[in-house]
This record gives structure tokens, C-alpha cells and sequence, in this order.
């Protein structure tokens, strides 16, 4: 397969980070710097399992969310298998914790495989790192209003909308719940969940791309 891993953020645009807290012994973690880590790690185990890599980034810098999607379309020997976005999870709540996918919700080429793949690489994640399963979930999602009327409940994902080739956005761990931080900043527990993202991939493209 060739796979396009896609490191969330970079350069000026810092993505979530680790709360600043009393108890804490290292700097708060700033997700684009762990993306990257994770990326770089990832390509290393899917070229060794045989496969062929492309990173939208390789370095501390920003690209933007339509290069990110376009090189989908760039890629042609040979094209895409699939994009993965590497990403970590942030919120208000710090005991919040958990791996998470998001997929296409939208009528493209993006959506059909979507949802499987996002379902097979938190399945892996969580079987090899131990992770709590926290799901996966459409974008554009949707509900009922007041008024009985279908309205947009989570927005669309740029860069999930937008890609030619099957798509999924994985939320490894959360940033802002500090006992997970630490987990993640590991070098051991990065293994495992890289080990698990390659499986998760691995599995979706056994069964789908016959």
C-alpha cells in the first residue's frame, strides 16, 4: 500500500498542548511536535512491513490544510491508498482520556471506506497500547433542531472532506488530561500505538482494497 500520514499542525499553528499545572515534572507537551514524533516512527514501521510512505510535513513547519488535502491528488506513482491525520485530543475536562477517529461524513470519494478505516485503526491503537476506546464519529455530523429541522451539529473536517482517497483523522490520547500526557510523551507507548496504527491499516486494507 502507499499511505499519506499527515502530522497534524506544525510551524505556527501549535494545535492543542499539556495544561500548565503545579504537579507537573516536564514542559507541557505541544501536540504538533508529537505528531510529528508518532509520524516519523509510523513511516518507519510501514516501510519496514513493506509499504510505501508520503508525510505532508517532515520538519517544524506550517502547511496548509488544502496542500495537506491536495497532495492526495498529487501522488501518482503510485497514487494513495489511503491518508491518515495524526492528531491529539484536548478539552476542558482534565480526566477525559481516550483514542478517537473522526471520517467524511459527505458524499465523495473520502466516504465510503471512512468510517471502516477510522474503525479498524482505534481498534488496533486500543488493543496494542491499551488505550480507551472512545469511538468513532461522522463530520459533518447531524440533528434534529427545535424545530424539527436536520441542521449540522460538528462541522466538517478540511482535510477529510477534501481528500481523493480513502480518509481518517486519528485522536491518539488527550494533551490536557496529564496522567494520559504522560503516556504519550513515551517512547515505549509511542511504539505500541505506532505498532497499532500500522495493524489498524494493515486490517482495512486486507479487507478493502482486494
Amino acid at each position: 500500500m502507499h499511505i499519506i500520514i499527515d502530522p497534524g499542525h506544525g510551524g505556527r499553528d501549535p494545535g492543542a498542548q499539556g495544561w500548565v499545572i503545579p504537579e507537573r515534572t516536564f514542559p507541557p507537551t505541544l501536540e504538533k511536535d508529537l505528531t510529528l514524533l508518532y509520524a516519523l516512527d509510523l513511516e518507519k514501521e510501514l516501510i519496514t512491513r513493506g509499504h510505501q510512505v508520503t508525510l505532508t510535513r517532515r520538519t517544524d513547519k506550517y502547511v496548509s490544510l488544502q496542500d495537506r488535502a491536495n497532495l492526495t491528488q498529487k501522488i501518482r506513482l503510485p497514487p494513495a491508498d489511503c491518508f491518515i491525520s495524526l492528531h491529539f485530543d484536548a478539552c476542558q475536562y482534565p480526566k477525559v482520556r481516550g483514542t478517537s477517529a473522526l471520517y467524511n461524513n459527505w458524499g465523495n470519494q473520502s466516504s465510503r471506506l471512512g468510517k471502516p478505516l477510522a474503525e479498524a485503526l482505534v481498534t488496533e491503537v486500543v488493543k496494542s497500547a491499551g488505550t480507551m476506546n472512545r469511538g468513532v464519529f461522522p463530520r459533518p455530523s447531524y440533528k434534529l433542531n427545535d424545530q424539527g429541522e436536520l441542521v449540522i451539529a460538528e462541522s466538517q473536517i478540511y482535510v477529510l472532506r477534501h481528500a481523493k482517497v480513502w480518509a481518517a483523522l486519528l485522536e491518539i490520547g488527550f494533551l490536557s488530561n496529564y496522567e494520559e500526557e504522560k503516556l504519550l510523551v513515551s517512547p515505549e507507548f509511542r511504539r505500541l500505538v505506532v505498532e497499532g496504527i500500522a495493524n489498524g491499516i494493515e486490517k482495512w486494507g486486507r479487507e478493502y482494497l482486494k
